[in-house]
């Protein structure tokens, strides 16, 4: 079986004194590659810590720490820092369910031009 690879998912996710540790214990094979990058937007707390714990544990995880700037500023260089084809965003305080990535991936694989 031919497991076809689509380019890279970029996971932006914004943070201000909270962190969203949803996708960063995610340890499953996947069929598509992607990275998850975490903006700290000036964060006045222990975040920033917990986050390069992260970083130094998994690969694809990228931590950015900026002055407070604002949720656009923040996305923006999350837009600049991305590798991938397709970014989706991801607030702190957002509820995501647990298999809501491999469904995203297996959405992407089934209309990504063959």
């Amino acid at each position: 079986m031919v497991i076809m690879m689509i380019k890279k998912i970029s996971i932006v996710i914004l943070s201000f004194s909270i962190l969203f540790c949803g996708f960063m214990s995610t340890k499953k094979s996947f069929s598509y590659e992607y990275e998850i990058i975490l903006i700290d937007d000036g964060s006045t707390d222990n975040t920033a810590q917990i986050a390069e714990e992260y970083c130094n544990k998994y690969s694809n995880i990228t931590l950015i720490k900026k002055e407070n700037g604002g949720v656009s500023e923040a996305r923006n260089v999350g837009i600049e820092n991305a590798s991938g084809k397709y970014i989706w965003f991801i607030d702190s305080d957002d509820f995501i369910a647990p298999s809501c990535l491999k469904s995203i991936g297996k959405i992407l694989l089934d209309f990504e031009p063959h």
